[in-house]
């Protein structure tokens, strides 16, 4: 039977060097990202008959909850891998950027993280031996006065998945993080842009 992994922030970046590489190997998965043109180049790119793509805001509940009962449907109840891993970088210390903008910060990488995987657990459940993988940040170890918001949530993302470990493991799923350095994709230009530098 066809393994399968759904990736969330397939659009561009990790996720979709990430998609790439197991659409190559073999895989069918399902795309969710919140850039609609990105994902659909995509998805044309790894063929239809290969992936599901769902355009969707990972801090939206109402979005994630639909991509996943679609997703279920399509691929029989059951996912093997999950790969957590959209998220947004905000860069330029706590004053300079809104509260608002560091709320939204909150909201995607860690509510969405929480929010992905409520519900792809029952069909993660469903799988045999099934991985669940959430997206951290080497920035995770310690606070960042230039990235205060992305590094507490990537810390929290870091706690969040060591407690899953535990908890989730009854149930045949493992449950693991990454902790990436700095990584040349839009998601660093964009920060570069908008405050004249690395952050």
């Amino acid at each position: 039977m066809q393994k399968t992994i759904f990736i969330t922030g397939a659009g561009r970046g990790i996720g979709k060097a990430t998609a790439q590489l197991f659409a190559q190997k073999g895989w069918f998965l399902g795309l969710l990202d919140i850039n609609s043109e990105e994902l659909e180049a995509l998805a044309q790119e790894i063929g239809p008959e290969n992936c599901l793509s769902y355009q969707a805001d990972v801090s939206k509940e109402a979005e994630v909850e639909a991509a996943f009962a679609e997703f279920g449907k399509q691929v029989g109840g059951k996912l093997d891998v999950l790969f957590n891993n959209a998220g947004i970088l905000l860069a330029g210390g706590f004053e300079i950027p809104s509260l608002a903008q560091h709320k939204k910060v909150v909201d995607v990488n860690f509510n969405g993280v929480m929010i992905v995987a409520y519900y792809a657990l029952p069909l993660l459940k469903a799988s045999p031996q099934s991985v669940l993988i959430n997206m951290a940040s080497i920035s995770a170890l310690h606070g960042n006065p230039e990235l205060t918001a992305y590094a507490a949530t990537k810390s929290a993302v870091k706690s969040l998945t060591e407690a899953w470990y535990y908890l989730y493991g009854k149930h045949d799923i493992h449950v693991c993080d990454i902790l990436p350095g700095y990584t040349n994709t839009a998601m660093l230009e964009h920060a570069e842009k908008n405050h004249g530098g690395k952050p």
